[in-house]
């Protein structure tokens, strides 16, 4: 059997997430039936049913921040993003982690600021949410002591602006937004052209990062649109092509690992004239390689997994095939955990006819 060369997938990721999150299990639990009552929480100390007496309101949080007692509201704010079941359904996670990145803004913690913005993100119910989320981040990000200054125009002063001030922060998404795609523009037109997923792979994130900016700044995205559209056709199959080549590498490395061998197995001979030997099979099981192989392909999968599913939602329109880029990896990546976790040496189904020996040899 021919073995396949491990596609290069993961040169295409440009972002990472613990290996401990993603195909974890083979057979993940089934999900309940339509109607099933969900299991309620386990209760905690000073919770009563459906709500915890503790919980701090939103209201107050935002009390506290207009009195300018941003490290109190942060401590409000940590409890009831630590809420559980129930309890925690009287909040809008996304409302919540937008107050941290103001709270921490105002504390003048520029990098939780931008940690807070990025998890608000991945929690906004729509674009134009997203945007704004993902444009502060990137602006706290570029800016120096919450100070974001644009690159001058030719024959003219470029006035900083303070980004801690939320009423200035579209200001500076627009002039974050001029200065990448001047930035980006190489990047974007060399993608067009390239026949690998590095060049591609770069392209498409600041591509993202470009429309975030413009829907944050304008409304619309009708710049970027097209730039998206010139690169993302490509790098969509070129990753779908390396997740089809990893499909079929694990499909190779299963085919091989349950090939049966006859064997012979020792045993001690009834009337004691010397070993006998029974007529068995087993299987070939994973050679060293195999595994090698198998770690890689998870590996590289719980990478480009995310990141597929970020271009999904970061791409608009132009993002939907990562969509099952994601999912085909994800049952890429399962498979490969059940074939590496298999105990090939378990061969009772591929002996049942061969309990009792059929060929006895004397040696």
């Amino acid at each position: 059997m021919t073995r396949r060369t491990l596609p290069l997938l993961a040169a295409f990721v440009f972002a990472s997430v613990s290996s401990s999150t993603l195909f974890a299990q083979a057979n993940p639990a089934p999900k309940a039936a339509p109607g099933t009552p969900k299991p309620a929480a386990p209760a905690k100390a000073g919770a009563t049913a459906g709500a915890d007496t503790g919980a701090p309101s939103v209201d107050e949080i935002k009390q506290l921040m207009t009195e300018g007692k941003h490290r109190e509201a942060l401590q409000k704010l940590s409890r009831a993003l630590a809420m559980k079941g129930t309890a925690a359904d009287q909040y809008d996670k996304h409302e919540l982690l937008r107050l941290k990145a103001e709270a921490h803004l105002n504390l003048k913690d520029a990098a939780a600021a931008s940690s807070a913005f990025a998890a608000a993100a991945k929690e906004a119910k729509d674009d134009t949410a997203r945007a704004e989320d993902k444009a502060s981040e990137l602006v706290v990000k570029r800016s120096k002591n919450l100070q974001f200054t644009p690159k001058p125009k030719k024959g003219e002063k470029a006035e900083p602006i303070d980004v801690t001030v939320a009423e200035q922060r579209k200001a500076a998404f627009a002039a974050l937004f001029d200065e990448q795609k001047e930035t980006a523009a190489p990047a974007l037109k060399a993608a067009q052209k390239a026949k690998s997923l590095p060049p591609i792979a770069e392209a498409l994130k600041q591509a993202a990062d470009l429309r975030m900016l413009e829907l944050a700044a304008t409304g619309a995205d009708a710049e970027t649109s097209k730039q998206i559209e010139e690169v993302a056709g490509q790098g969509n199959k070129l990753m779908a092509d390396a997740v089809k080549d990893y499909a079929d590498l694990v499909k190779a490395i299963e085919a091989s690992a349950n090939d049966v061998q006859p064997v012979q197995v020792p045993a001690r001979s009834p009337n004691g004239r010397g070993p006998i030997y029974y007529q068995s099979a087993k299987r070939k099981g994973l050679t060293t390689r195999d595994s090698q192989d198998l770690r890689r392909v998870i590996g590289d999968l719980k990478k480009a997994v995310p990141m597929a599913r970020e271009l999904a939602t970061e791409l608009g329109e132009h993002g939907k095939p990562f969509e099952k880029i994601a999912d085909d990896g994800e049952a890429v990546g399962n498979e490969a955990q059940k074939v590496l976790t298999t105990d090939y040496a378990n061969d009772t189904a591929t002996n049942e006819g061969l309990r009792k020996p059929t060929e006895v040899r004397r040696r």
